[in-house]
């Protein structure tokens, strides 16, 4: 039993050294920090790095204004365009529709009663010449604009930059080849074309020398 206590009061020395060991080093260091820190300034006093609102924008020069500029209106320069060329698409595919059916379908007025079996030539023969004639443009204005579009745009944000998926003459064969393929009655989306014609514009606007100073950024472009 002594053995016991004499060991049980040993080591609650033990850690009661530590302790105040653990302590003083941690003040000293923290009283060291503290030295080392420079004294809080008063709220009161203004820092001689404060600046003054109302002299910081007498300091706007229009190049700085310009700069701050320079990124919405090209995002809005992007939406109008894109919507035109997706007005365009959307009222092309549209007028289409109507004369296929025509062919198909003639005005009873002219009196042309045509069979089934003709009818359904008729249909096919335009929709497989529609469909030649999108893989016919779509190749010889830019090969490039062949696909979906958005592995196309993914490539381009992951650092694989290829000038060729962004010309102006992506731009026309992905118009012109999404039209007709959707005219032709081909299972096509829309949307991605429309980002890849998105994407092509903001790069060939970003070379343009009013906004070269986004190209010039990697961030901002």
């Amino acid at each position: 039993a002594n053995t016991l206590l004499r060991r049980l009061k040993s080591s609650r020395s033990r850690i009661r050294a530590r302790e105040r060991e653990w302590q003083d080093t941690h003040v000293d260091v923290f009283h060291s920090m503290s030295r080392l820190m420079p004294p809080p300034t008063p709220t009161h006093v203004k820092s001689r790095d404060h600046k003054d609102p109302k002299r910081s924008h007498k300091n706007i020069t229009p190049t700085t204004l310009w700069r701050m500029l320079q990124t919405p209106l090209l995002v809005i320069l992007i939406g109008i365009l894109t919507a035109l060329i997706c007005v365009m698409v959307n009222i092309t595919t549209k007028s289409v529709y109507p004369y296929r059916h025509s062919l198909v379908m003639p005005p009873e007025r002219l009196g042309l009663p045509i069979s089934t079996p003709l009818k359904l030539l008729i249909y096919v023969s335009c929709s497989v010449t529609l469909s030649c004639l999108a893989n016919f443009v779509t190749q010889s204005l830019c090969p490039e604009a062949v696909g979906g579009g958005i592995p196309e745009v993914k490539t381009l944000l992951d650092g694989g930059y290829k000038k060729a998926l962004v010309t102006p003459w992506t731009v026309m064969a992905k118009s012109l080849g999404l039209t007709l393929a959707s005219a032709s009655g081909l299972s096509v989306g829309k949307e991605g074309p429309f980002v890849h014609i998105a994407t092509a514009i903001a790069d060939t606007l970003m070379r343009q020398r009013l906004f070269r100073h986004l190209a010039s950024n990697d961030a901002k472009r």
